[in-house]
């Protein structure tokens, strides 16, 4: 297997996530058990909940990790591990592991019927192994992790695998997947604004009571995803073209909240403007929003940081989507 630099691939993902605080990079950087991390770092007891298991043929991503024909049976398994037996969800790991019948029967029972980890399995069993990393990256949650993990169907996820070894063949494949904005010291505010569509304005004379208003429906997808952190100036991240839109956004809420201080912008992800799905007002929503649970909760009116936000103008901003 080619060299894996894990220094050069967290750099590599700064440049596209933001910065990385330390235990980021610990859990995914170690070649140890991160549910000890986890445990000695919340000190707390971390739990593994079973999602699902069953015997699958290996898919080419399997087989190629696990040295196997492509088709091979191969036990499947999906789960979290939690903060406690009934506490948050910490983290998502699949696994795949090659053919049964290269198991000991009693690791196989403890593995395929109990909800212990991986790691504390193999102690239990006094199984000598080493963990050799070979992919870290950046990932979206998409609609099933997403619900599992409480995040955001965009928000960004960091990703590892690794592959654990007995003797000079594989025993496991395994990727570990949790959400950027966990594992961090700093306040984070993580806001998701989908598209809409404007549907037209509803009252031009102002017989109801407001001039203009419109109508409109908002989108699953796309979507604006932007995090805000605190900071003596204010920077932004991750698009040049809405850097100026952010930059003013951010000076205009902070204004209005009476903080003296900065705040730093990340757009993780936007759709293109000038398609009549609105996303200039959905960055100047989005990040109006993040700045003032940022620094202030609780948060304003949605109308009151539509003003703060400069839109509202014509539009009537019952809710957002935000």
């Amino acid at each position: 297997m080619k060299s894996f630099n894990i220094a050069d691939k967290l750099r590599k993902l700064e440049t596209e996530v933001g910065t990385l605080s330390p235990m980021h990079k610990i859990l995914l950087g170690t070649d140890g058990s991160v549910t000890t991390l986890l445990e000695n770092a919340l000190d707390c007891e971390v739990t593994v909940h079973t999602l699902s298991q069953e015997v699958v043929p290996a898919d080419s991503h399997a087989a190629m990790s696990l040295g196997i024909p492509a088709g091979e049976p191969v036990n499947h398994r999906i789960v979290t591990l939690n903060e406690g037996a009934d506490g948050r969800v910490l983290l998502y790991a699949t696994s795949d592991t090659p053919p049964l019948s290269r198991l000991e029967p009693s690791f196989k029972d403890d593995l395929m019927q109990a909800d212990i980890p991986i790691g504390r399995i193999m102690r239990m069993h006094q199984i000598e192994a080493r963990r050799e990393l070979d992919d870290v990256k950046v990932c979206r949650a998409g609609t099933g992790i997403s619900d599992i993990l409480g995040v955001f169907r965009h928000e960004p996820l960091l990703s590892r695998r690794y592959r654990i070894i007995t003797g000079k063949e594989p025993l496991i494949s395994i990727r570990e997947t949790f959400p950027y904005s966990n594992f961090t010291e700093e306040a984070r505010v993580i806001v998701e604004a989908p598209a809409r569509i404007h549907m037209g304005l509803i009252d031009m004379n102002g017989s109801s009571g407001r001039v203009d208003g419109g109508i409109g429906l908002s989108l699953e997808d796309p979507a604006v995803v932007l995090e805000a952190k605190r900071s003596d100036e204010i920077r932004v991240r991750g698009d040049s073209e809405n850097t100026d839109r952010i930059k003013k956004t951010v000076e205009n809420t902070l204004a209005a909240l009476g903080v003296q201080a900065g705040a730093e912008i990340t757009l993780h992800r936007t759709y293109p403007g000038h398609i009549g799905l609105g996303s200039g007002t959905q960055i100047s929503l989005a990040t109006a929003r993040a700045v003032c649970e940022l620094y202030r909760p609780p948060l304003p009116p949605v109308r009151e940081i539509a003003a703060i936000a400069g839109r509202g103008g014509n539009i009537r901003y019952r809710d957002c989507g935000l």
